[in-house]
């Protein structure tokens, strides 16, 4: 076999293996450091197939070319699949908090507390959480901040607690969702299911808001604040009426909002399946899929503002299309730097042939 044949094979399947197995088909992440193993297995069969049949200067040159040629395919496909520059990191554990570990008052409809969810434990190690049943002036009192997601129906009173509580400086974020698809073992009408739609209405209409009907349920990758990852299931969108209770503001398409209301601050978003384990976390728990998490901890803390960036955020895939374009040039590349080393060890080949029996 050519020197051009083997380093080309070496740098393809390891191209091929990293797909098949690594995080980028799998959750859609693009992590460079996830390709260590297949870029030094490239070097390593490299050398080994070549071990018997070569002196030894030629095998070290050859997997150092292939180990190289590696490195650069795999630069080439991760930055093509995510349509940035990649990062070098190694891990893609849980972001660090956006802050200190706060108060958090929860009230939903969703069942966040029934059994073990991975939702709750995330976010009560980012905040205090402090479930709320009722919302009272006396339940939100103390309360700075508050995650209000899909809510049973509210009484008047709860309203219009909630409605003073963010007018006297609360902030909140809001998950309102017209087509939830949440799962649930709970049989139907079972009061303890959560709402198939979101039951907010009259606070939306007095904040100026309508939420408008959802499309087809359907999981949906929505990149929000640049380059962050959120999946939706039936999400929707808000328009804007005029308010004289609240100044509300689109983000992007009517996704999310923004709202000023009194000395309050408010982020909604039309969706709330976005909190299910599943849409967030891997079902072996080792992968991250989206965003939701790092997204959530720094909209509660500061509800108008973007997020912040992170230490080692995970690059995402863009889109299919992007992946295939991007192992396309990856190969082409592999393929001429395979060329080009066979040429130069071949040129080394003739020079130092002289001194290869002393």
């Amino acid at each position: 076999m050519s020197d051009a044949a083997l380093m080309f094979i070496a740098i393809a399947g390891s191209l091929l293996a990293g797909l098949g197995v690594g995080p980028i088909l799998g959750a859609g992440q693009v992590v460079m450091g996830a390709w260590w193993p297949f870029i030094l297995a490239a070097a390593f069969i490299a050398g080994a197939a070549s071990w018997f049949c070569m002196v030894k200067w030629r095998v070290a040159a050859l997997s150092l070319w292939t180990l190289i040629g590696s490195m650069l395919s795999v630069f080439i496909l991760c930055g093509m699949a995510a349509q940035t520059p990649p990062r070098l990191v190694f891990h893609t554990s849980n972001p660090p908090a956006a802050g200190p570990r706060e108060p958090l008052g929860l009230h939903t409809g969703l069942d966040l507390f029934w059994g073990s969810s991975q939702t709750l434990s995330a976010l009560d190690t980012l905040f205090k959480v402090d479930r709320l049943d009722v919302l009272s002036p006396s339940s939100l009192q103390f309360k700075q901040r508050l995650l209000l997601a899909q809510p049973r129906l509210l009484a008047p009173e709860e309203l219009v607690a909630l409605d003073d509580w963010v007018r006297g400086g609360g902030r909140a974020v809001i998950l309102a969702d017209p087509l939830l698809v949440w799962p649930s073992d709970l049989p139907l009408g079972d009061r303890r299911r959560p709402p198939v739609t979101s039951l907010l209405d009259p606070l939306l209409t007095r904040w100026g808001l309508v939420l408008e009907p959802a499309q087809p349920a359907l999981v949906e990758r929505r990149f929000v604040e640049g380059n962050r990852l959120l999946l939706t299931e039936g999400a929707s969108h808000f328009t804007t009426r005029h308010s004289d209770f609240a100044r509300c503001q689109q983000v992007g398409d009517g996704f999310m909002v923004t709202c000023r209301v009194g000395e309050g601050k408010v982020r909604l978003i039309a969706d709330a399946d976005l909190l299910d384990e599943r849409l967030w976390q891997s079902s072996e728990g080792e992968r991250l899929m989206s965003d939701t998490m790092a997204l959530l901890d720094r909209w509660l803390r500061r509800p108008l503002s973007p997020a912040t960036e992170w230490p080692n955020a995970i690059n995402w895939v863009r889109n299919e299309a992007d992946v295939k374009a991007g192992l396309r040039w990856a190969l082409l590349v592999a393929l001429l730097w395979a060329f080009a080393g066979a040429a130069i060890l071949a040129q080394w080949r003739g020079r130092l042939k002289p001194f290869e029996g002393r």
